[in-house]
Parts: C-alpha cells; sequence; structure tokens
C-alpha cells in the first residue's frame, strides 16, 4: 500500500508495511480505497511514477497525448489509469485515456470531466469495462488533458522500467516507438503523467 510523504517541494508516493501506519498518513481516503480493492474487488493499482511535483519547472502541456509502452508477466484486466494533476488548479478539464496494441490500433478508451484541486496529484479514469491483456504483448496507454487556458501540468517523475505491483504481475515499461514519440506529449519511463494502472486477475 502506498501513501505520501513531503521531501522538499516534492511529495513522494511511499510504501506502507504495516497496518498501523494508516493513522499516521495523510493520504486516508487513497488507503481506504486500496483497501476496499484488495478485499472485495480483487482490483489492485501499480505505481509507476512516485514523486510529484507543483513547483516549477511545470510538464507542458502541448494537447497531445502523453503516452508509454508497457508489458505485463502474466494475463491481466486493465481497470483504468490515473492521470496526473494540472499545474493550475480549479480549471475544468476534459481527461481522455486509451490503451492500444502496439501498432497504434485502440482497444478502448474513455473521455470524462473533472477539476483538479490543489494537493490533489491524479486522477483515475475507468474504462467502462475491464480489458483483457496478454502476457508478453506490448501495449501503448496514453491520457489526453484538455482545458482552456491550461498550458501546464504537475510533474510526475522518477519513473523506472519495471515494476513489481504484485506477487503475480511485474509491468515493464519502455518509451513508445519514434513514430508514436512523434505525436506524444513527451512521456518518458522516468517522467510523464500516467501515474497509476489499475488491474485485476483475469
Amino acid at each position: 500500500m502506498f501513501c505520501k510523504r513531503a521531501s522538499g517541494s516534492a511529495i513522494h508516493y511511499q510504501k506502507l508495511h504495516a497496518l498501523p501506519l494508516i493513522i499516521n498518513c495523510n493520504c486516508l481516503l487513497l488507503c481506504f480505497l486500496y483497501l476496499w480493492a484488495f478485499f472485495f474487488a480483487g482490483s489492485f493499482f501499480c505505481l509507476r511514477l512516485p514523486t510529484y511535483s507543483f513547483d516549477p519547472p511545470h510538464w507542458p502541456n502541448t494537447g497531445k497525448f502523453d503516452k508509454i509502452a508497457f508489458s505485463l508477466s502474466a494475463d491481466h484486466k486493465l481497470l483504468g489509469i490515473s492521470v496526473g494533476s494540472t499545474a493550475q488548479q480549479g480549471i475544468p478539464v476534459t481527461l481522455t485515456i486509451k490503451v492500444s496494441n502496439i501498432s497504434g490500433d485502440v482497444i478502448a478508451s474513455k473521455t470524462t470531466q473533472h477539476i483538479f484541486r490543489y494537493g490533489i496529484p491524479d486522477y483515475p479514469v475507468y474504462f467502462d469495462k475491464p480489458i483483457l491483456l496478454t502476457a508478453n504483448q506490448q501495449y501503448i496507454v496514453a491520457s489526453l488533458v484538455e482545458g482552456a487556458n491550461m498550458p501546464e501540468l504537475a510533474r510526475n517523475y522518477d519513473g523506472s522500467a519495471i515494476r513489481f505491483c504484485n506477487p503475480h504481475l511485474t509491468v515493464t515499461f519502455s518509451d513508445v516507438p519514434t513514430e508514436e514519440m512523434a505525436d506524444s506529449n513527451g512521456s518518458t519511463v522516468q517522467e510523464g503523467q500516467i501515474i497509476f494502472l489499475y488491474f485485476k486477475p483475469p
């Protein structure tokens, strides 16, 4: 389970190893949602970018999708992703997420409306139904944030290529192919706007 801790102007997610630590956690809602998902729904999240900051330098918003390629160690259902916040708060935005195969063919997408509030680093968006993904196949997951007078997004970084999400699933991230990167907002393995991926066993 993860919670937030501050270090200077940046915020980090840290892993909680014991339930009593929940009492000292400054993200009780996140902890509650994690416990509900783990014990009742069987779903879980995979943290891709553990550090975020609302301070400059911000992440640019070019009107293009943030994209990251990934593969799974075992078949799993993708429920949705968590999209990083805007740098400016209180602006109505349209959030779009999609997952594609490595050739760029869209498998599923979802669009919703949201207003980011200060201190809330991300917002989960779920597909209308779980998407079954096959082990050892490459996919591309993408997010787009659209809104008036919103040129910048909060920064999310400290990513790594391999994430051990739970004992049954390892996710390997990689930069998207060159042709996809040319039409991307600039996400890499180390940073971008896709914070969490939400999964469920098949």
